[in-house]
């Protein structure tokens, strides 16, 4: 079953939803992956009931994530003790279990998909090789339990939360490589390739630093004072870039454009109309936004 991934949107400014989510597509069908308190994980399409449903943890579900060529699901959670658990994307098949000392309170998939690395309720990070399940590195920090995380190539990790820093941090030595700040921005991710962190402003600038030094690269404006969630591109120095318009007596709308560091201008993508509280994902070609609303099992 073909299954390919884009990445979330959740940080998009008027676009934020509670719970835990993230966005794949199966096939041709779209899908995000959504989890409860209750311990459930649901393949969410457009239809009212999800795709597929399963009991992960016999506590909470707490946090999730997708690696970025759609095969894995990482769910964090509670059964007698914490752990995290990786699924078979396509089928559900539990693959493999990372067991931690505390609750899971954020976790990602590395950009290549061979690692993961979670922070715990103790402000702890632990990175795990996923071709045997041991631990590569562990290491506290002053992060908010809060954060959110992605991963960039190998073993770069971004790390943001409402009112801190943007924090990259190098899993194999186990510590922050540099800071930015996280100030009047609306969204955040690395590019592809790991060259570069892009961010969206809310004065409508995308600006890119070099993930090497974190030194400040090219920027583009999107043509509106507006913010915008962010979303890696397809491949290389590309990212998505998407705005909500909103129009009086008509739905709002998802206007999606690409912009590859160091060009001049954005490229305009697909348009689709916004679900109220749905979260919007893109095909495996970034061309295509759909908005699906997170679900639950009857």
């Amino acid at each position: 079953m073909n299954l390919t991934v884009c990445r979330a949107t959740w940080d998009l400014v008027s676009l934020k939803v509670g719970g835990a989510g993230h966005e794949a597509f199966l096939g041709a069908t779209p899908y995000i992956i959504s989890g409860d308190f209750a311990g459930q994980v649901n393949w969410c399409t457009k239809e009212s009931a999800p795709l597929r449903s399963l009991q992960a943890f016999t506590g909470s579900t707490l946090a999730l994530d997708v690696s970025l060529d759609g095969t894995l699901v990482a769910a964090g959670g509670w059964d007698a003790k914490p752990a995290v658990k990786i699924y078979d994307a396509a089928t559900g098949t539990l693959k493999q279990t990372l067991p931690l000392k505390d609750g899971p309170a954020s976790l990602t998939f590395s950009g290549d998909g061979k690692t993961l690395l979670v922070l715990d309720a103790n402000r702890t990070y632990t990175w795990f090789d996923l071709a045997n399940g041991k631990t590569l590195n562990t290491w506290t920090t002053p992060s908010q339990i809060t954060s959110n995380l992605r991963g960039g190539g190998a073993h770069l990790f971004l790390e943001w939360s409402p009112g801190g820093l943007l924090r990259v941090y190098d899993a194999q030595k186990g510590r922050a490589k540099f800071s930015l700040r996280n100030y009047n921005l609306s969204g955040q991710t690395f590019t592809p390739d790991g060259q570069w962190i892009v961010t969206a402003g809310l004065n409508g600038i995308l600006s890119s630093y070099n993930t090497q030094d974190g030194k400040p690269g090219p920027q583009v404006a999107l043509g509106v004072v507006a913010g915008a969630g962010l979303m890696a591109g397809q491949s290389g120095a590309e990212v998505i870039a998407l705005l909500q318009q909103n129009t009086e007596g008509q739905p709002s709308r998802i206007l999606t454009s690409a912009w590859k560091v160091g060009e001049n201008t954005l490229t305009p993508r697909g348009t689709a109309n916004r679900l109220s509280g749905g979260w919007t994902v893109m095909n495996l070609a970034k061309t295509t936004p759909v908005s699906i609303a997170l679900c639950r099992a009857p």
